[in-house]
């Protein structure tokens, strides 16, 4: 199961990252000041990243197996 790890480092900021079920990290977070910053930015992922879009700017064929409706193509 995928899960999301929060980190410290030596200078007391907090960060976050998501770890795939492999373990492999897929995503990581800005430095937050605090560890709730980085608690807040872990809840706002989970609550948005369901219905977000995939907006490909690279004006390449999209190539993930989505539905074309789950992304949007810039001009």
């Amino acid at each position: 199961m995928a899960k999301f790890v929060i980190r410290k480092n030596d200078s007391a900021q907090y960060w976050f990252v998501l770890k795939s079920d492999n373990n492999k990290i897929v995503l990581q977070s800005q430095m937050y000041t605090t560890k709730q910053h980085a608690e807040n930015g872990i809840r706002a992922i989970k609550d948005e990243a369901q219905e977000a879009l995939v907006d490909d700017q690279t004006g390449e064929h999209y190539h993930m197996h989505e539905p074309v409706e789950h992304y949007t193509q810039q001009p």
